[in-house]
């Protein structure tokens, strides 16, 4: 049995190691500014569809909002996210509901989306699980002029709002609608070590992204994602290092962090009566972007609060005197009495 956990472990380290590698060396110099959230692992239904009902309760209630680029822009680029999925059949069904707003810059141009995720899960051995997740989507993409200016207001002395634009706007919304997929394997690799990765492939429709034009589809975005857990032995520390990576048409994104949890307190073994609160620290750097520290408060594994910030390290440093962004997360995870609960489980 110890023979097969080593092979197992060896052939999942060598593959996410080796794709890695191969995406490194394949990085242009470019930097995506896709709408995202450092605390990408809090934000399942963006991060991987297969994903939602991953949890140990009875149903999960999760929040999150990010303030990005306040230094350069007065109307700063804002973005909340909430979502609640839960089981609903035998541990095997999952299903959900997320909402995605984000409004950014002086036009206040707005993405609103509702969300609808569903995700099955098989037992492919006592150690190893596949999910795989669809998820289904409406969204609205907006823009408010009124608080745009032109040069054609520009008299030749000062700017006067009542001069006429010269500009014509014939839409300033669309709707569309969104479909999604994806999968996530986990491995037990022993009691103390277990790893997991993850496929999300969003946009598979090519929805239209433009307010005039049919033509102008948005691209198709792919989204692999993984991460472990190292329990180190006779201590109440868990090692949880993390990669993701995104590609959407010339965008991309590299993450690579790690986080430490230390329990506080100790739990009950066989009556779950007792469940220990924790405390995580940990950094992220998101390739020529962002240093991005993290830490979270976790009370009894049923309540989260997370806090990080994005450090801007990218040319843009200049103006945004590497101020980049806020962002929290709150999760709650209900379930029956004297039972423990994992708050992030993507992890």
């Amino acid at each position: 049995m110890m023979l097969m956990y080593n092979k197992t472990i060896k052939i999942s380290f060598f593959t996410t190691s080796i794709f890695i590698i191969i995406m490194l060396f394949q990085l242009p110099l470019c930097y995506s500014q896709d709408i995202h959230f450092s605390q990408y692992f809090s934000t399942p239904s963006i991060l991987n569809p297969a994903l939602t009902g991953q949890f140990n309760g009875k149903f999960r209630l999760i929040s999150n909002y990010r303030n990005q680029w306040r230094a350069i822009s007065r109307n700063s680029y804002k973005t909340f996210n909430t979502s609640i999925d839960a089981p609903v059949y035998k541990e095997k069904l999952f299903a959900g509901l997320s909402f995605f707003n984000d409004v950014a810059g002086d036009s206040k141009m707005s993405l609103t989306q509702i969300n609808l995720p569903l995700a099955a899960t098989v037992n492919l051995d006592n150690n190893n699980s596949l999910t795989t997740g669809i998820q289904i989507g409406w969204a609205q993409r907006s823009i408010d002029i009124s608080n745009l200016t032109w040069d054609s207001q520009y008299d030749g002395k000062t700017f006067n709002k009542t001069l006429s634009s010269k500009e014509s706007f014939l839409n300033t919304n669309f709707n569309y609608f969104d479909l999604s997929f994806g999968t996530f394997w986990q491995n037990i690799i022993s009691e103390k070590i277990k790893y997991n990765a993850g496929i999300g492939l969003f946009h598979l429709n090519n929805p239209k992204q433009s307010f005039y034009s049919d033509n102008d589809k948005l691209n198709s975005k792919f989204i692999f994602h993984s991460g472990a857990e190292f329990k180190v032995r006779n201590s109440n520390t868990v090692y949880n290092p993390t990669f993701m990576f995104m590609k959407q048409g010339k965008m991309q994104e590299v993450n690579i962090g790690i986080m430490a949890k230390y329990s506080i307190g100790l739990d009950s073994k066989y009556t779950g009566i007792n469940v220990s609160s924790s405390v995580v620290f940990g950094a992220f750097y998101r390739l020529n972007d962002a240093i991005i520290p993290y830490t979270r408060l976790i009370y009894k594994n049923r309540y989260a609060i997370g806090f990080s910030y994005d450090i801007n390290v990218s040319r843009l440093k200049v103006a945004s005197d590497s101020r980049g962004g806020g962002e929290i997360s709150i999760v709650y995870i209900f379930s029956k009495k004297n039972v423990s609960v994992k708050v992030v489980p993507s992890l």
